[in-house]
């Protein structure tokens, strides 16, 4: 049985596709052609668009000076409440992200005393 490979083996690659993508419709566009047969110019581009969200997230720096760590926290305007969050951890360049379960998201918040009144004010 073949092994799936995980996110993090995967979006090199992926971003790299997605990446050619859009220099190929820039090059196209540079020209003034906005489509053709050779790939995707910006109108065909856009197309292939699900959705354009709107997202906040707000960091809150427990350290500084290296290592540099702290939460952030995702905002839904929509639904007026903090949707997730995450624990981050940078030392010189290197960047660790965990995002938090439900459980831990709400006591963070209980702990450090936030809502999505006290960020949002």
């Amino acid at each position: 049985m073949d092994r799936q490979l995980t996110c993090d083996e995967r979006i090199d690659e992926d971003f790299g596709y997605e990446m050619d993508k859009v220099n190929s419709a820039l090059a196209l566009a540079e020209k003034e052609i906005y489509s053709n047969d050779e790939g995707e110019g910006i109108e065909d581009l856009r197309e292939h668009i699900h959705s354009l969200d709107k997202k906040i997230t707000f960091y809150m720096l427990l350290g500084g000076g290296g290592p540099e760590y702290g939460f952030e926290f995702d905002i839904d305007v929509v639904n007026k409440e903090i949707s997730g969050g995450r624990y981050i951890f940078k030392d010189w360049g290197d960047i660790a992200k965990r995002e938090l379960l439900a459980e831990e998201l709400e006591r963070v918040m209980s702990a450090y005393q936030i809502d999505y009144d006290t960020l949002m004010t």
